[in-house]
């Protein structure tokens, strides 16, 4: 419904590039336009690669992901843990910088395999998850530190 126009014309276009012919590629576009639902459900596949008729148990979708983000969410913890065992000496910095570099392989591990999964580059799909990765956690360090310093520290 908001642009409507625009969402024929990159369907249009994907099809061009599959082979139909922009008259025809055209025609079908404007013809499914006009039927909303099935035009979004057409969208969604072609474009997006998502089958919205995928009943894929979301339930266990969610156990998977609280699984995955137990697991993957304690990874940068593995540096301090590791402080614990008897016999090591490591500083609070190493500890910070292991920690730092333990996520970021993660993250670039996760993506790579994302990347794999979706058909999409793997390292291109896993340095993006990288950086994202990195922007957040500093944005999010840059906000604490902010707020830390603006006086709004041990608000409880």
């Amino acid at each position: 419904d908001n642009y409507k126009e625009g969402e024929v014309k990159e369907m249009v276009d994907l099809y061009v590039q599959k082979g139909i012919s922009r008259k025809d590629a055209n025609l079908i576009m404007t013809t499914l336009a006009k039927y909303k639902e099935p035009f979004i459900d057409i969208m969604m596949f072609e474009e997006l690669q998502m089958n919205p008729y995928d009943d894929t148990n979301a339930f266990m979708g969610g156990v998977v992901t609280f699984i995955s983000f137990v697991i993957f969410g304690s990874v940068p913890l593995l540096s301090y843990v590791a402080a614990l065992l008897p016999g090591a000496q490591l500083t609070s910095e190493t500890q910070l910088y292991a920690s730092l570099i333990l996520t970021a392989v993660t993250m670039f591990i996760l993506g790579a395999v994302k990347g794999t999964l979706v058909s999409q580059t793997w390292w291109d799909s896993g340095l993006k998850m990288t950086v994202n990765g990195c922007v957040a956690a500093f944005l999010g360090w840059a906000i604490g530190y902010l707020l830390a310093n603006a006086g709004l520290k041990d608000i409880a």
